[in-house]
Formats: structure tokens, C-alpha cells, sequence
């Protein structure tokens, strides 16, 4: 195996430099922490920590937050600010004695943390937590923010019992779905729906075919039934990796998998009694089949709803481990192709040959694990699927995996970046065009915003969002208020979508390629579109960079940056043999820096070459051993596009130290003071 990584870490090598895909692309713009402060809105209470369960309620009038024992209600138009007095929820002393008692830790795990919050009805809210390893679920009074602690119900099946395993629920009419693991060793993994009163408790059947140590990351409501033809059913999806089954390999191999259910299973008679009749599981592929490159760690999904449910999209991230080098990649899947993996064939367990393959043998009818649609109610008389023959049934049990994949390839790869959230946006442009917009967190505590256009990913920014590492936990948008609500283990925090500002000129603007903004040829700024009022014909973007490429954004002198930091003369003075050192910030991570010299243009080498070079790392020019030749007027440009942005400009003079009788060893710092 490890021969094996050692070689994917040399063809990462390759792909580098050969792979036309959106390997490792550089964020145009870094955002610093101290740069992102003015616009960020925080929360945080004294003692208080993971505030990881972040949600919107209906209307988007109030964000609840789950943190480790404690619930809040926050403005969502200011997060700084409480709606209402805080919920404390923390499990009891004798909770915590017996957690420890079974070994666990009771400084970070035998607590109350809380792992599930959504909008039950108008008026309450159903939350669950781990309870210090035994799990429980209540109701909250929307309109008070209150919970009774003596109407707690048990958790279990709705909530983990360790606050590190994975977990994944949703409220569909007013009932529970849930994926969790169902016990304290948490070896029972079961995929449940209870809590309503129309149809019955379901659960999945505790089968390695089934489900074989899952790890639960997303789930989602289809609504199928919405103007189907044939009367189908709505259906839950749920994403997560377990280990395969089905593959031969010495080793155990981490599949993705995406399993779904219909709405109105009621299970079966006699077979699978209040057990899922409709469980189908099949394969998540992320993968570079040219390269024999799959990604099977599924760590995240998101469900972007379309125009009706055909258009929706599910976005993936999946994780792997070459050697030491932590690869991220990003897969999205419609709807049409899972949904068509789900009618195709099945998979079956051959005993003779104790292999998995294709099943090809006849079908019962109706078919196993499909909904009960207009066909089944009719004149073959299955009105649900109480009614279902026990042939049909037996199937389903013993065929939940199907033959096909859904597959994909990534919409964006990076190296050395730890993915953890995603949450998408649609964004309809000034050419009316719908572009999708990624927001992704990383496990350092940073934010990359990346556009998808055509087959290209763009990442706009990264930004860092706390002044030490901590992983983004959560990543929450708000479409109506266009703010992202961002959770971890720390704090939440409150960003909006886009911040235009930050493009200071028609150029920045323009190359940024912000689907939210454009540049105000009547104000002179960069605005963000749905907040500008009035006519949209003085704006323009040009998101495909098609005025710079054909030559129509003519810029025949340097863009000024309009900031008093850029247009001042800087005065010099530079130790005579000593390294001059001149800080240059590029308008751009993908621009060029450029540097002119007494109105003669500067050639830039490398470090061997011994003469002037730009320093990345530093970002500035970089002059060895500077002699009286090098003093003058000093101008950097930053290039992108063929635009040329004028930056700092500096005017150096030598000075010649004192010679003594001894000769002191090779100076070594730069000199550089900064006058108006």
C-alpha cells in the first residue's frame, strides 16, 4: 500500500505541469484576517464552545445556533446581537459520572453537545444532543426560546452518542429522517425515520451489505413527486463512506456511497416488517479515469435545489492521502444520473465464487426498491408498500447495491489544502446568465470563494477568518440576506456574499471575475449588483475575460491604484553593499510584477543569477550588494492581462559607512527608511 501512495504522489508530481484541469488553481486575491474585520460580523459567549450546528429559520428571520450545551437565537441581519436569552441544555452531573466511568473523556466528550437543530412547524424547533453518551431530543418554544428539560424524548437513533462520529438528519413533514449510529460502541449503523404521526417508525436492516461502518455526512429531500407523470413518490438521499463490500482487494477499501429512500414507505408485512422496503444504495465516483485516480473519501455535500428537482445538483467533497501530501477535490452530480443508476441494474453476492458481480437473473415485479407510483396503485393493486410480494421484498434485502456508479470528474483539485465545508450559491449575472458559486472551508480557518465558469473553476479569494488555525465547521447561506454564516469551534461568524469594495479600479474589478459584481462606470466603484439601485446599463462585468482577450479593455496608461499607501513617494537610503530590499504588492496573486528605473525599464533575474530579482515570498525587488548604480527612482508595476497596474514607487539614494582600520564581516540586512 504504501508503494502504491508513493507512486500517486509522483504522478501528483506530473499532473502539475500536464493536467489541463482545475489542478491546484491560485486564489487571485489573499484576504488577511485583519483585513476581512471591518466587514465580518462575530458571536461568542464567554466559556461557550463548537458552535458547529448553524441553522436558518423559515423566513430567515432568526439563526439558531447549537454550540456545546448551550443554544442561541441571533439576528441574522447582526449576529453580535441575541434575538432572545440563551438556552442552557447540559447533561447531568450523573451523566457526565457515568460517561467517564465507561471510559470516555469528560473533558471533551461527556457533554451535551448538539447535533441536530432544524424548524420543526411555525412554532417549535426539535433539537437532539449527545447527552454525555446517551442521547436526547426535545422540542423548542420558537416564540419563547424555551425547552422544557422534563419532556426530553430518547435520542436514540436520531442523534450519535459520540459527538465525533459522523451524523446526518432532516424534517420532512414533520417527520425525523436520520442516519446515525445507534449504540454507545457505535457499532450499529442504521439510516431511521420516526417522530410523525403518518406513517410508521422505519429503520434499515443491520447488514455489512447494508450499511458497513458508515460514516454519515449529508442528507436531502427530492421532491419527485412534483409533476411526475407516473405519480412518484418524494425521496431522501443520503451521502456517506463506508467500507466496500463488494470490492476484491486484500486490504479494506473507503467507498462513497449515495443511498436513497422513498417518502411513503411503510415497509413490508411479513419480509423487512417496519424495516425499508425502497433502500437502494450505489457508488459516488470522483475520479481522474485517465489517470486511475479516484478520490473515495467522502467528507461533505450540498444540495443545490434547481427550477424544479430535475435540475438539482449534489456538490461532493472528497478527501485522499498520497504519501504525506492531503489532496481536496470537488465532484458535482445531477439528479438525472443518479436517479438513473438507481433504475438500472443490481449487484449480488455470488456464494459459488464468493465474489460480487452483476445480477442477471430475472427481476421480480414489481420491481425491488422502487417507489409505489400510478403504476402500482392501479390495476395491479399495490396501494403501498404493505402490499408488496414477499419475492419482491426478498430481493430488496438481499440486493441494496446497485451495479452502476455515479459518476464524476472534479470540478476543482488542490494539494496541501484540507477541504472541510461547502455551501453553494446561484448567481444570476448582468448577461442574465446563472453561474454557481462555491464557498469552500478548509481545516486551517480559511475561506475560498470559487466560481464555476464552463468548465473552469476560478478561485476569486481566499480568506482568513480567524486569527488562529481552527477548522471552518459549518457554512450556512442566507439567499434573501446574501450573507454567509460560518461556524466552528470558537465562534460564528457572519460574512456577506461578495465585498466589491475591495476592487478599487475598473481593471481589479473587472479581472476579478465576481458573478455579484460589477463595475459603476457613473459612481467609479465596484458594487455589488443586487444591491445597486437604478439602471444597470452603466455597469459591466465580463466574467469570461472576453475584453481582454480580443483587446477590447484598452488601458494605454498604468491604472493608479487610488490609495495614499501607492501613490506616495517613498524616500530611501541604502547602505552601500548591502541587500536593498523595495516591497511591492501585486494587485493580484496571478499578476507579474514589473519594475522600472529611472524611466528604464528593470531586467529581473533569478537568485543565482546574482542580479535584481522579485522575491515571491518577500514581495518586494530584491537588490544584492546595491552599489551608487543602483540608486533613483524606483516604480513597480503589477501586470495582469495585459493590464499594468502602477504600485509603490520609491526614490533610493546610497549612502557610504565609515571604513575603520578592521574590516567588520558582509553586511547582511537591508536598510530601508520609509520617508514621506
Amino acid at each position: 500500500m504504501g508503494g502504491a501512495k508513493v507512486l500517486m504522489l509522483v504522478l501528483l508530481i506530473g499532473w502539475e505541469k500536464s493536467l489541463s484541469l482545475n489542478w491546484n488553481p491560485i486564489p487571485r486575491k489573499t484576504v488577511r484576517y485583519h483585513e476581512v474585520l471591518d466587514s465580518m460580523a462575530r458571536f461568542r459567549a464567554l466559556g461557550v464552545w463548537n458552535y458547529t450546528m448553524v441553522t436558518l429559520a423559515e423566513h430567515e428571520r432568526v439563526l439558531y445556533v447549537g454550540a456545546r450545551e448551550v443554544l442561541f437565537a441571533l439576528d441574522p441581519n447582526d449576529i453580535s446581537r441575541q434575538l432572545r436569552p440563551l438556552i442552557e441544555w447540559p447533561a447531568p452531573q450523573e451523566n457526565k459520572r457515568a460517561c467517564s466511568a465507561k471510559g470516555k473523556n469528560n473533558q471533551t466528550e461527556c457533554f451535551n453537545y448538539i447535533r441536530f437543530l432544524q424548524s420543526y412547524n411555525h412554532t417549535h424547533l426539535y433539537t437532539c444532543g449527545t447527552y454525555a453518551f446517551q442521547p436526547k431530543c426535545t422540542y423548542i418554544n420558537a416564540d419563547h426560546f424555551s425547552l422544557n428539560p422534563g419532556s426530553l424524548e430518547d435520542g436514540k437513533g436520531k442523534c450519535p452518542y459520540d459527538p465525533a462520529k459522523g451524523h446526518t438528519g432532516l424534517i420532512v413533514d414533520k417527520e425525523l429522517y436520520s442516519a446515525t449510529l445507534n449504540n454507545f460502541l457505535g457499532t450499529e449503523p442504521v439510516i431511521l425515520r420516526n417522530l410523525g404521526q403518518q406513517h410508521y417508525s422505519m429503520k434499515s436492516e443491520y447488514l455489512p451489505a447494508w450499511l458497513n461502518e458508515p460514516d454519515f455526512v449529508g442528507s436531502a429531500l427530492v421532491r419527485e413527486s412534483s409533476g411526475s407523470k407516473e405519480g412518484d413518490d418524494d425521496k431522501i438521499y443520503f451521502f456517506f463512506s463506508e467500507r466496500a463490500v463488494e470490492l476484491d482487494c486484500d486490504t479494506e477499501l473507503i467507498v462513497a456511497r449515495v443511498a436513497r429512500v422513498c417518502k411513503g414507505d411503510l415497509g413490508g408485512t411479513r419480509t423487512l416488517q417496519k424495516k425499508w422496503t425502497t433502500f437502494q444504495k450505489a457508488r459516488l465516483v470522483c475520479s481522474l479515469p485517465e489517470r486511475h485516480v479516484t478520490f473515495n473519501n467522502l467528507r461533505e455535500v450540498f444540495t443545490l435545489p434547481g427550477t424544479d428537482w430535475r435540475t438539482t445538483t449534489f456538490y461532493g467533497i472528497f478527501h485522499a492521502q498520497w504519501g504525506d501530501v492531503d489532496v481536496s477535490a470537488v465532484c458535482q452530480y445531477q439528479i438525472g444520473e443518479v436517479k438513473k443508476v438507481f433504475d438500472g441494474p443490481y449487484k449480488e453476492y455470488r456464494e459459488g465464487s464468493q465474489r460480487w458481480g452483476r445480477y442477471t437473473g430475472t427481476v421480480p415485479s414489481p420491481r425491488p426498491g422502487a417507489c409505489i407510483t400510478s403504476w402500482h396503485r392501479g390495476e395491479n393493486g399495490y396501494n403501498s408498500s404493505l402490499q408488496l410480494p414477499d419475492a419482491t421484498l426478498n430481493f430488496a434485502k438481499k440486493h441494496p447495491l446497485m451495479e452502476e456508479k455515479a459518476q464524476a470528474r472534479p470540478l476543482l483539485l488542490t494539494k496541501g489544502i484540507n477541504f472541510t465545508r461547502l455551501a453553494v450559491d446561484r448567481v444570476s449575472s448582468l448577461d442574465q446568465r446563472a453561474y454557481n458559486m462555491l464557498f469552500i472551508g478548509t481545516a486551517d480557518g480559511w475561506l475560498q470563494r470559487v466560481v464555476i465558469l464552463g468548465s473552469e473553476a476560478h478561485v476569486i479569494e481566499e480568506i482568513q477568518l480567524f486569527d488562529s488555525p481552527q477548522p471552518v465547521d459549518s457554512l450556512t447561506i442566507s439567499h434573501t440576506k446574501k450573507y454567509l454564516y460560518i461556524g466552528s469551534r470558537s465562534k460564528v461568524l457572519q460574512l456577506p456574499l461578495a465585498n466589491c469594495s475591495r476592487y478599487q479600479s475598473q481593471p481589479d474589478c473587472l479581472l476579478s471575475r465576481d458573478p455579484y459584481c460589477a463595475w459603476d462606470s457613473e459612481g467609479r466603484a465596484c458594487v455589488r449588483i443586487d444591491l445597486h439601485r437604478g439602471s444597470t446599463s452603466s455597469l459591466s462585468q465580463d466574467l469570461m475575460l472576453e475584453r481582454f482577450s480580443r483587446g477590447k479593455a484598452k488601458f494605454d496608461k498604468p491604472v493608479a491604484i487610488p490609495s495614499p499607501d501607492h501613490s506616495r513617494l517613498r524616500n530611501v537610503t541604502v547602505v552601500v553593499e548591502s541587500d536593498m530590499v523595495l516591497p511591492c504588492q501585486l494587485v493580484s496573486n496571478l499578476a507579474q510584477p514589473s519594475w522600472v528605473l529611472n524611466d528604464r525599464e528593470l531586467q529581473l533575474g533569478d537568485e543565482e543569477a546574482g542580479g535584481p530579482r522579485f522575491d515571491q515570498a518577500l514581495k518586494a525587488l530584491v537588490v544584492p550588494n546595491a552599489m551608487p548604480v543602483h540608486a533613483g527612482r524606483y516604480v513597480c508595476y503589477s501586470e495582469e492581462q495585459g493590464v499594468k497596474f502602477q504600485m509603490q514607487r520609491y526614490r533610493c539614494r546610497w549612502w557610504q559607512a565609515l571604513l575603520w582600520s578592521w574590516r567588520p564581516g558582509p553586511l547582511t540586512a537591508a536598510w530601508v527608511c520609509s520617508g514621506c
